[in-house]
């Protein structure tokens, strides 16, 4: 499934979630924290991630549509 990230809310997990994208999908941590800056700044991010862990995204903070 893709989703798109199109912003954050305040509290954003932004060292777990840095910690998922290189767990969960090898990103390196240069990788991870490219991305997670991107997302601070506001760019949108799509992703592709398994149907089931689109709550676990959502739960970090981050605002994600379908």
């Amino acid at each position: 499934m893709q989703i798109k990230i199109t912003n954050w809310k305040e509290g954003f997990k932004k060292v777990g979630f840095n910690k998922y994208l290189r767990n969960n999908y090898g990103f390196s941590i240069a990788g991870a924290k490219q991305i997670v800056d991107q997302i601070l700044s506001g760019q949108e991010i799509i992703l592709e991630i398994q149907e089931s862990e689109f709550d676990d995204i959502v739960d970090f903070g981050l605002v994600v549509e379908k």
